[in-house]
C-alpha cells in the first residue's frame, strides 16, 4: 500500500486477510502476536490507527489511540448469517467513536458486540440491533 496514502490514514480497519494482504505478512488470526505484529507495521508505515476484525475471535487494534496494543474478545452467539458484520463494526466503532466520551477501547469492545449480534440474524440491514440491545450484551460479558 503506498506510503502517502497510508500517512492520511487515521483508521484501518480490515479483517485477518486484508491486513496480511497490507502488511505484506502472514497472518494467523488465532495467533494474535502474529495479528498485533502485522497491524504494527502498518502503523509503523504511517497509518495512525489499524483495527483488525477477526470475527468469532473478536478483534485488535494497534495505534496512536492506545497506550498499547487492543485485544478485544469475541463474543459466543449462534451466528447465522455474517452478512454486514464488517459494516456493523465500522459503523457502530464510528459512531461511538464520534459521541461517546468513553476510552477508544470501549468503544471497540462496543463495535465487537454490536458485529456479533448482527451475525445472529439474516440479511444485512435487518441484522442491526439497537444501542440498547448492544448494551445489554456488554452487561453480561
Amino acid at each position: 500500500m503506498d506510503a502517502e496514502l497510508l500517512a492520511l490514514t487515521d483508521f484501518l480497519i480490515v479483517n485477518e486477510t486484508e491486513l496480511a494482504l497490507v502488511a505484506g505478512k502472514t497472518v494467523n488470526e488465532s495467533d494474535i502476536k502474529s495479528v498485533v505484529g502485522a497491524a504494527s507495521t502498518i502503523v509503523a508505515s504511517g497509518a495512525s490507527n489499524v483495527i483488525v476484525t477477526l470475527g468469532s475471535n473478536g478483534a485488535v487494534a494497534v495505534g496512536e489511540l492506545l497506550s498499547k496494543p487492543a485485544i478485544i474478545a469475541g463474543h459466543s452467539v449462534d451466528a447465522t448469517d455474517s452478512t454486514g458484520a464488517g459494516d456493523c463494526f465500522v459503523g457502530a466503532l464510528a459512531a461511538r467513536h464520534t459521541i461517546s466520551p468513553k476510552t477508544f477501547e470501549d468503544n471497540l469492545e462496543y463495535a465487537n458486540a454490536a458485529a456479533a449480534l448482527s451475525v445472529t440474524k439474516p440479511g444485512a440491514g435487518p441484522s442491526m440491533y439497537t444501542a440498547n440491545e448492544v448494551e445489554t450484551l456488554l452487561s453480561r460479558a
